[in-house]
């Protein structure tokens, strides 16, 4: 008996456990692509100086409050940049000068995505007082950053004097790079004395970053932006569009060209309201290969030899032509009911799954790339299937059909001899072959069967004595419900 209930219980579970198993196994592998793109490639450390000096002022304003209004400035910028980690390492913060603490310097933002609250809240908190300890901030930089292979690694110093610990930053920014720590190292110097400017030179000079001087807001601020292109500013952007020129979700993989070698890789991210944003890289001089995937459609295009310069902006639009197909049931008075929808397409030699789902009170709508196909809708409830086929679809068409189905109901409930519900399980067979339909339990609630219209044969069994009682030629008719009781 429990064999018979479980042919029927999973009849539909099999049916869209196959579809759910292909859909599922598509969106995990966009998950794990988008999961690994949104990873920063570019990790940005901007190193304040908060040392007692910071307080001097500037047209009435300390030189501390003019570099955390532009820092914060600079942050709400990046916005939207997940290809962007955002550090703040701050020194001469922590202790009073007076207490010549040459360690004072700290992390206070780990890497994380630019986000311009969180840096106004903290710059709010700190207090300008102590030493200039650069070569020690410098040492403890190079352990900030993640180890992981393939990233940009960029600090941003903004300091108003000297080391003032008797340390040596050039000789901490030589052992970085002899460590391995590859860092590409930017200095703006903000109301520095005449000559002061030019002892920075060690530290951009050997990785070619980019040293400034500010005498007020204004120039720290276009020094800032002047920076931040230098080392963040991408020379290569991508779009991936439909055939409508609407932006799509989609995944690039960046590749030396003519190999298989990849140095880069990144998705468009949601920008809302069912736009994305451009895909972003920072690539060395050179000639890539792309391989482009639309997370719509699933299909792939490889764009060969694009040229990248250094300082020179690249941008591409890659094209997936795509329509729409959909689909949705309806009984024969007109409301929607539930529907496997599910979209083929025959290779030559059989039907193939392209995609599927479910629909309701809305159609199931697929993206699909440009073709010939066959859909396939089935009644949810009694399994009656109709097709559509030789649905030729162009790019930017939407294909849309529905399908009517006719449907009774039919209740059964067991009861005993005092007339009280019992457990019995319930078949509908068809009458004209005995061929089977379904099956199930009634217990306190009789157990219903939705049907096409048609004539059929139930065996009730009491669950308890196993007795059988048959009920039959029940005509069902389309749009009926028949409610029917089986004493034992």
């Amino acid at each position: 008996m429990f064999v018979v209930r479980y042919d029927a219980f999973f009849e539909r579970k099999i049916i869209m456990q196959r579809i759910s198993g292909c859909v599922i196994a598509l969106f995990l592998t966009f998950a794990a692509a988008s999961s690994l793109a949104a990873e920063p490639t570019k990790y940005v450390e901007l190193m304040l100086d908060a040392s007692g000096s910071m307080w001097a002022q500037i047209g009435g304003e300390p030189k501390i409050t003019i570099a955390k209004k532009v820092l914060a400035e600079m942050v709400e910028d990046m916005k939207g940049r997940e290809d962007i980690g955002i550090g703040v390492r701050v020194y001469g913060h922590q202790f009073d000068k007076s207490a010549k603490n040459c360690n004072d310097s700290k992390l206070e933002l780990p890497f994380a995505p630019p986000d311009s609250a969180k840096v106004r809240d903290l710059i709010s908190r700190i207090k300008a007082q102590g030493q200039t300890p650069i070569a020690y901030s410098l040492t403890e930089a190079g352990k900030d950053f993640p180890s992981k292979p393939g990233i940009q690694k960029i600090i941003i110093l903004i300091t108003d004097g000297l080391e003032s610990c008797n340390g040596d930053p050039c000789a901490a920014a030589k052992a970085l790079a002899a460590s391995g720590v590859d860092v590409k190292m930017h200095v703006v110097g903000f109301d520095l004395k005449p000559g002061e400017l030019e002892k920075f030179k060690c530290l951009v000079e050997p990785s070619g970053g980019v040293l400034l001087g500010a005498k007020d807001a204004a120039q720290l601020k276009g020094a800032l932006d002047q920076v931040v292109k230098k080392a963040i500013k991408e020379n290569l952007v991508i779009t991936i569009a439909g055939a409508d020129g609407k932006s799509l979700a989609g995944y690039i993989e960046v590749y030396a060209a003519g190999t298989d070698k990849k140095v880069d890789g990144g998705s468009t991210a949601g920008a809302g309201s069912g736009s994305y944003e451009k895909a972003r890289f920072k690539l060395p001089a050179g000639t890539y290969d792309l391989m482009v995937q639309s997370h719509v459609t699933s299909e792939k295009q490889w764009v060969r030899a694009i040229s990248v310069k250094d300082e020179e902006l690249t941008e591409k639009t890659v094209s997936f032509a795509a329509g729409q197909i959909s689909g949705m049931a309806r009984g024969t008075n007109g409301s929607p009911v539930p529907a496997q929808i599910v979209v083929l397409k025959n290779d030559g030699v059989e039907d193939k799954f392209v995609n599927g789902g479910m629909s309701g009170a809305t159609a199931a709508t697929f993206s699909v790339i440009p073709g010939t196909y066959k859909l396939k809708i089935t009644q949810d409830r009694t399994k009656e299937t109709k097709f559509f086929e030789g649905l030729a679809l162009t790019a930017g068409q939407a294909i849309s059909k529905e399908a009517t189905f006719a449907e009774g109901s039919v209740g059964i409930i067991a009861k005993d001899s005092a007339g009280n519900p019992i457990t019995a399980m319930v078949e509908a067979k068809k009458a004209q072959d005995n061929a089977f339909v379904s099956a199930g339990y009634s217990g306190a609630s009789p157990f219903v069967f939705y049907l096409t219209p048609g004539t059929y044969r139930f065996v009730v069994t009491n669950e308890k004595t196993k007795d059988a009682k048959t009920l039959e030629n029940i005509t069902v008719a389309d749009g009926q419900e028949l409610k029917k009781d089986v004493s034992f």
